[in-house]
């Protein structure tokens, strides 16, 4: 019975992907359809399956593999990924991946790598973990590749979780970085976090502080205070709640930048383990894992509730 069941669904994927390469024979194809418009069919039939979740992954495993198989072809022969419908095929698979919460951690670490090896950044496929799809071209002059802002924090928190379990790095700027630290682009944008405070992309800025995000590249050239002070910039109206919460969120992590008679050792002891989880790719996933009581793992995890 499962492996009728398993068939149905491969060959549901497969038709889906095939309409989808058959869409792109027509050259007006792109031009008039973003990642998201194109991949959503994929990706309502992912939403609305209801049978075993263990066949849904292993088919969209063999959907990705294939891409990013078709993607490899391709760099190999040409040198370079200069066709849209080849490089275009790595978001959707991106999307089918995160849509499906796809377990294999090796297939969308390759996937990802694919994506970066092209694009020299993460800029393209995470723009949509910043803003809403409608606001999303408007500010950065990307499409989202997602549906909702919802989604695509949803799908940068599992390319995060499963990168962090690979303990991968990717090159960024001529320095191995995770990714929660790569830059949005190869200049300009620079650090995720900032770009998140600079564009009150405060759902985001929390995201990536819970997955270990690491300014000291930042602080280096800034005292610590100063971001601080940026945030006040960008948000420069005093005591409002986006103030409050990015600079309880920047304080929970970095409890150094207060005065001294405002930390305590509870601040500091957060800030050691913490760290200590992140040099091992285990934050914010090895908190839950920690002996200690409810309370505690929801102090590790910032939590601000």
């Amino acid at each position: 019975m499962e492996n009728m069941v398993e068939k149905e669904v491969a060959v549901a994927l497969e038709s889906h992907f095939a309409q989808l390469v058959d869409a792109y024979e027509n050259p007006n194809f792109y031009q008039n359809n973003t990642t998201h418009q194109i991949s959503e069919p994929l990706c309502q039939y992912i939403k609305q399956f209801e049978g075993p979740r263990e066949v849904l992954h292993k088919c969209c495993k063999n959907l990705v593999v294939s891409i990013v198989e078709k993607h490899k072809t391709y760099v190999k022969a040409q040198k370079n990924c200069n066709n849209i419908l080849i490089h275009m095929l790595l978001y959707v698979a991106a999307r089918v991946a995160s849509c499906s919460e796809m377990p294999n951690t090796e297939v969308v670490v390759d996937l990802l790598s694919a994506i970066f090896d092209c694009d020299k950044s993460f800029r393209n496929l995470l723009m949509g973990a910043y803003f809403e799809p409608d606001v999303c071209f408007l500010v950065t002059h990307v499409q989202s590749v997602f549906s909702s802002l919802e989604e695509g924090l949803g799908a940068y928190r599992y390319f995060l979780q499963h990168t962090n379990k690979a303990k991968k790095y990717f090159v960024s700027n001529g320095f191995p970085r995770r990714m929660v630290d790569t830059n949005l682009q190869e200049a300009g944008i620079g650090h995720p976090a900032v770009f998140a405070i600079a564009n009150r992309c405060l759902r985001t800025f929390k995201l990536l502080v819970e997955h270990g995000t690491n300014l000291d590249d930042y602080l280096e050239s800034h005292s610590a205070s100063s971001l601080l002070e940026m945030i006040q910039l960008f948000i420069p109206e005093n005591n409002t709640p986006e103030v409050k919460f990015c600079r309880e969120v920047f304080t929970r992590e970095h409890p150094e930048i207060l005065a001294h008679e405002e930390q305590t050792l509870m601040m500091l002891s957060r800030k050691a383990i913490r760290r200590h989880l992140n040099r091992e790719f285990e934050l914010p996933s090895g908190i839950d894992a920690l002996p200690i009581p409810g309370i505690l793992k929801r102090y590790l995890h910032l939590d601000l509730d």
